[in-house]
Order: C-alpha cells, then sequence, then structure tokens
C-alpha cells in the first residue's frame, strides 16, 4: 500500500509540473528564460528511474532525484511568481503614472498586497532551503492571497480590475509550490 501511495506522488509531481510547464509554454508574458520543459523532463526521468526507492523528505516514499526535482521545480515555480509579480508592479506603476484608473486608492492598496506577495515569496525560498515545507506551504498560500485581496479591493468598489489576468496566471503559479510541498512532506493538512 505504502508503495503505490509513493508512485501516486510521484505521479502527480510529474503530472504538475508536466501541467504547469505547458502553461509557461503557451503564456503570452515572456516571464523567464528558465528551460521549463527540461525541468518537466528531469522530473519525469527521475520518476520513473526509481529503482532503489530511497526515502526521501519525512519517509514520503519519494525516490532522492524525486525529491531534489521537486525541491528544484519548487524554487523554480516561487522565482516565476517573484518575477511576475514584479512584472505586474511595474503595470501597477505605469498605470498609476498615465493616470487612466478608475480608483486611485484600489491601485495603491493592489501595489501594497503585491508587495507583501513578494516577501512571502522569498520567505517560502528561505523554508523550501530549510526544509520547512509546511511553512513554504503557508507564505505562498499568503501570497496568493495577498494578489487575490488586490482583486478583491476593486470588486468591493465595483470597478473591474485591470490585473484579473495576471492574477489568475500568478495563482496558477502559487499552485504549483503548494502542490510540491505536499508531495515533499505528506504530513501537510490540505
Amino acid at each position: 500500500m505504502a508503495e503505490l501511495r509513493s508512485c501516486l506522488q510521484d505521479l502527480a509531481l510529474v503530472i504538475t509540473i508536466t501541467a504547469a510547464m505547458a502553461h509557461f509554454s503557451v503564456a503570452s508574458t515572456p516571464i523567464s528564460t528558465t528551460t521549463n520543459t527540461s525541468i518537466s523532463e528531469n522530473v519525469f526521468e527521475g520518476v520513473t528511474r526509481r529503482g532503489d526507492h530511497d526515502k526521501g523528505s519525512k519517509g514520503s516514499g519519494c525516490s532522492k532525484d524525486s525529491i531534489k526535482l521537486a525541491k528544484e521545480a519548487s524554487v523554480e515555480a516561487i522565482k516565476l511568481g517573484i518575477a511576475y509579480a514584479n512584472g505586474t508592479l511595474s503595470s501597477m506603476k505605469e498605470l498609476k503614472k498615465s493616470g487612466k484608473i478608475s480608483c486611485k486608492k484600489c491601485l495603491n492598496d493592489c501595489v501594497r498586497f503585491y508587495i507583501h506577495a513578494l516577501a512571502h515569496l522569498h520567505e517560502a525560498i528561505e523554508y523550501l532551503g530549510n526544509k520547512q515545507y509546511r511553512m513554504v506551504k503557508l507564505e505562498v498560500v499568503a501570497a496568493a492571497t495577498d494578489a487575490y485581496d488586490c482583486e478583491d479591493e476593486f470588486d468591493a468598489k465595483t470597478k473591474k480590475s485591470p490585473f484579473t489576468s495576471r492574477y489568475k496566471f500568478f495563482n496558477d503559479l502559487c499552485a504549483i509550490p503548494i502542490d510540491l510541498a505536499y508531495v515533499l512532506d505528506p504530513t501537510i493538512s490540505r
């Protein structure tokens, strides 16, 4: 039974990374020069090459290669989130300069929310390096919540947010390290 659970977790890892990387390849905004395809291919190779079934993190049953690749993929996804949040902040600053915004308070609040989101993502990378996967999940969830709060700020004022598509993509980026945290530490509750 434990063997099946381990294989299912590894399969979930492959599916998550492959789907995410496919999404990045069709994204209209370039966010990184990283070759995301190579990460996906390496994860697949690491999972399919599980001959020795070495225990990975906290008895997760994942191979050491799978654990290493999950960590690398988490770092890359968080870095992409940081780059994308910085791009969103730049868009906000340009919009603010142009004066073509119907809710200046909303925009100011959004800048503050995305600055907080960036701080959370930087913390997540630090926690990842310390193998504190529960904290990685919490910090990335907090970053996604900050971005949501930006959207909510516009909705509360019955204004349409000019950042909805960027928010949705940022949220997708945040989902990757959250999902991988469950793989790295299966004791984390959903």
